[in-house]
């Protein structure tokens, strides 16, 4: 009687090491692990994790970066409260290379006010509006204008440090470079404010011209 064939052994199947691609969910889930960016001479080196890069963007004496951390982990809904750009409001945008944002703002700030013009316009001179409780109506809008720019503006910032971040991790630099073109995106840019003010103070030249 013929022999049955033995069954060939089952082959291993070689077990893949998953490599993460994400830092920042690295960091948030206190992994040891860090995506492994290739170098230009094929050598992977580990790439710094998001406090490092958000530190790099904002300054070491920043304290952007905890307020970041705690947003990222949905442990507060907000990002601070920005002072500077809740007086500056759209000359603070420009610096940091926001420009929409800077245009959303002044709309924002300037919002009450406009609203309060047309009002006044279009309402008789004895309607209330035209008073004290209007002029106090648009004080509060405005300073709570003011306000709401401050927490939305660390938030905007947020978002632009981690665009930059994203894009700047495609490039596949070492480190070092890595650190360095992420300072780069976050340093303050004074020529488009001084842009904006000579902008300005000719408008008010050619304004009073007769």
């Amino acid at each position: 009687m013929a022999e049955k064939p033995e069954k060939p052994e089952a082959l291993e199947v070689p077990a893949f090491v998953h490599i993460r691609n994400d830092p920042v969910q690295d960091y948030l889930d206190g992994s040891n692990r860090a995506s492994p960016i290739e170098k230009t001479n094929q050598v992977s080196a580990k790439a710094p994790d998001i406090m490092a890069e958000w530190i790099a963007f904002c300054g070491e004496k920043s304290r952007l970066p905890g307020y970041w951390l705690q947003y990222q982990k949905q442990e507060s809904k907000d990002c601070g409260y920005n002072v500077y750009a809740s007086l500056f409001g759209l000359q603070w945008f420009f610096v940091n290379k926001m420009y929409v944002n800077g245009i959303i703002s002044l709309f924002v700030e300037f919002g009450p006010l406009f609203a309060y013009l047309v009002a006044t316009s279009s309402l008789s001179n004895d309607h209330w509006i035209n008073g004290r409780a209007g002029m106090a109506m648009l004080l509060c809008a405005s300073l709570l204008m003011r306000i709401a720019i401050g927490f939305w503006a660390n938030i905007a910032v947020y978002k632009r440090a981690n665009a930059e971040i994203s894009r700047i991790r495609a490039f596949n630099l070492d480190s070092e470079m890595h650190l360095s073109l992420i300072r780069s995106a976050g340093a303050p840019a004074l020529m488009p404010v001084i842009l904006l003010n000579v902008c300005v103070v000719i408008i008010k030249v050619m304004s009073l011209r007769p």
